[in-house]
This record gives structure tokens, sequence and C-alpha cells, in this order.
């Protein structure tokens, strides 16, 4: 793979199309679907994640709670 760096935006993208073949902007799309799928899910996973501490928290309390009254 040869380093692509031209004057402008468009003979830059040219060679990486030459380079890399047709399949570049679908692989490029690809890569970005990725990461937006996988800080998506990170972001949502560790909010349920707190989610289900704090509820953890919440029947260990009660349960203590409910032991001692």
């Amino acid at each position: 793979m040869e380093m692509c760096a031209e004057d402008t935006l468009g003979e830059t993208w040219d060679c990486l199309r030459e380079s890399n073949g047709e399949f570049l902007p679908f692989i490029l799309m690809a890569e970005c679907f990725l990461w937006i799928f996988a800080i998506a899910g990170g972001h949502f996973g560790i909010k349920e994640f707190k989610k289900w501490r704090n509820q953890r928290k919440m029947e260990k309390r009660m349960k203590n709670k409910w032991k001692h009254d």
C-alpha cells in the first residue's frame, strides 16, 4: 500500500481508490458503522450496568432493613 498524500482531497481519494480497489467506500462505511455501534453499545451497556448495580444495592438495603426491623 502506497502513501497517498496528494495536494487536494480529490487526488488523495483517487489515489486511495486506485491502491485499495473499488471497495474502499464500502470498507470505510462499514468501519464507521462498526465504531458507531461500539460507542453506542458501550454507552448503553454502561448505563444498564449502573442501573443493575443500583438495583442490587437497593435490594440489599431493603433485605437488611427487613431483617433488622
